[in-house]
């Protein structure tokens, strides 16, 4: 018998052209996808739990690469889809439309990474070594220390920095626009950020660990091993 914890497939969504690089959960409990084909695309799950294309999204000139949902908020009360993109830039969608309702321009690569924050910011991470902080449409903050490609990138609004992790092996802790500290341990590019607590945060890397951090004093708390290659 299996255990009541065991995870069972319970859906297969279909549609995408191409590989599927981001997902996401949508604010009225759908999911978002992005691919390689150029499209995001919204999926809700049928009286039957089938999940059923609602919309596609489309505006990009290059493969997706990145993706996140803003909260619904007083000016957009159904969220806003941000999809980053092999084209250097970054398009926000109104769930219920096709079309870009913003276009985000400023990095000169591709946009690797979003992460929302309070307020309508917004917080992208490129391969061009800088993150952006951004307030609807305008960037109003640039962080600029990594030596090599931002590739994840993270809000930690209980504490009021932002964090980056980059393939130059670093994670960065951002405050204001300064760089408040540099986290080293990782010696592979630094792929993916995640908040833990309220000052803890977790990152992955191509060098097949995971690692837990205090993200106020930069100590490492511990080291998890287990994977034999990259974790993204």
């Amino acid at each position: 018998m299996a255990a009541n914890n065991e995870f069972r497939l319970s859906a297969i969504l279909s549609g995408h052209e191409s590989d599927i690089r981001a997902i996401c959960q949508s604010p009225q409990a759908g999911v978002v996808t992005a691919s390689r084909d150029k499209l995001a695309k919204l999926w809700y799950p049928d009286q039957q739990g089938i999940y059923r294309q609602s919309m596609t999204y489309v505006g990009h000139k290059d493969y997706i690469n990145s993706m996140c949902v803003m909260p619904p908020s007083n000016e957009y009360p159904d969220g806003i889809i941000f999809t980053g993109g092999h084209d250097n830039i970054i398009l926000g969608f109104l769930p219920s439309k096709t079309e870009p309702e913003l276009t985000l321009v400023g990095h000169t690569n591709v946009v690797s990474a979003l992460s929302p924050g309070k307020f309508g910011t917004l917080l992208s991470g490129s391969w061009d070594g800088t993150a952006r902080v951004w307030l609807k449409s305008k960037s109003v903050m640039v962080l600029k220390e990594h030596e090599g490609a931002v590739l994840a990138v993270v809000f930690m609004s209980s504490q009021g920095i932002m964090i980056t992790g980059s393939s130059d092996k670093t994670i960065k802790v951002w405050r204001g626009g300064n760089c408040e500290r540099t986290l080293t341990g990782h010696s592979d590019c630094v792929r993916a950020l995640s908040v833990f607590a309220d000052n803890e945060i977790l990152s992955c890397s191509n060098d097949s660990t995971i690692r837990k951090w205090n993200a106020l004093t930069g100590q490492c708390l511990q080291t998890f091993r287990g994977h034999s290659s990259f974790i993204y």
